[in-house]
């Protein structure tokens, strides 16, 4: 039973979804975690991002973001600003080793998703994160989701 189990961890192939991921996330937040000293000029680089301006309009309402995962491994992502919907995707999703990995149903190029760790998942958040930059830089964008009930 051991060897079985291990030899299933080792083969790299998609783990059964998590229990806890199943659901519908809003978005609440993105930031950017450095886990090095960086030199001023990246530092103003974050500061010039338009990441705040997408977290203002995610506190007041005015910009949604919410996702749902469903049992059979298939995702909805819905993006509305000002009530109206500005991108709707569909698709499938497995997870390898904690990265989220989506393909698209609609002529969605690049998903929201696509790539991302899963860095916590409980049954009320769920943090996904993706280097920018170069991996040495060691910077990452995260973002923040809550179940909805």
């Amino acid at each position: 039973m051991y060897s079985l189990l291990l030899s299933f961890l080792l083969s790299g192939t998609a783990a059964p979804t998590p229990p806890t991921l199943v659901g519908r996330w809003a978005m609440r937040q993105i930031y950017f975690e450095a886990r090095r000293p960086l030199p001023d000029s990246l530092q103003d680089k974050l500061m010039d991002s338009p990441v705040g301006d997408t977290n203002a309009a995610l506190k007041s309402g005015e910009q949604t973001a919410l996702v749902t995962f469903f049992p059979d491994s298939t995702y909805r992502y819905e993006l509305s600003r000002a009530g109206q919907p500005t991108l709707q995707e569909e698709g499938s999703y497995t997870i390898r080793q904690g990265l989220l990995r989506v393909s698209t149903l609609n002529a969605q190029p690049i998903s929201a998703l696509d790539g991302q760790r899963i860095v916590k998942l409980t049954r009320r958040e769920l943090r996904l994160e993706h280097p920018i930059w170069q991996p040495t830089q060691q910077v990452f964008r995260q973002t923040y989701y809550q179940r909805l009930r």
